[in-house]
């Protein structure tokens, strides 16, 4: 059997293999750690970037939406002061008309009297 001094000679080049494959497994999870890390700061500015960007095309379209809705009420307005307009046309036209369709009945009449009278 193997003497006790040779035992731990075996172990202690056992802890000293491990310890270096940890030495190995350490430096490469840093070299990985400070890659990712480094994407992650990357994709971080990135993504604020963006982010800012969309806020701000959010708000030029909210100020554009807004702008175009008063557009389109201020037109609407518009649009009715001219119905309004052409309604009081309308009401004058008919009050024009009025006299004009009374004489135009009482001219009808008299035609009527003289084709009846002539025709008789």
């Amino acid at each position: 059997m193997k003497s006790l001094d040779e035992k731990i000679e075996g172990l202690t080049e056992q802890v000293a293999s491990t310890n270096e494959r940890l030495d190995r497994f350490s430096k490469s999870t840093d070299k990985r750690f400070e890659s990712v890390d480094m994407h992650f700061n990357e994709l971080s500015e990135s993504i604020d970037k963006r982010f800012t960007e969309t806020n701000t095309a959010i708000d030029d379209l909210a100020r554009a939406t807004a702008g175009g809705f008063n557009d389109l009420h201020n037109h609407m307005h518009e649009v009715r002061d001219e119905i309004a307009g052409i309604k009081v046309i309308l009401v004058s036209l008919e009050r024009f008309m009025l006299p004009l369709r009374s004489d135009h009945d009482v001219l009808t009449g008299r035609v009527k009297k003289l084709e009846e009278h002539v025709f008789v």
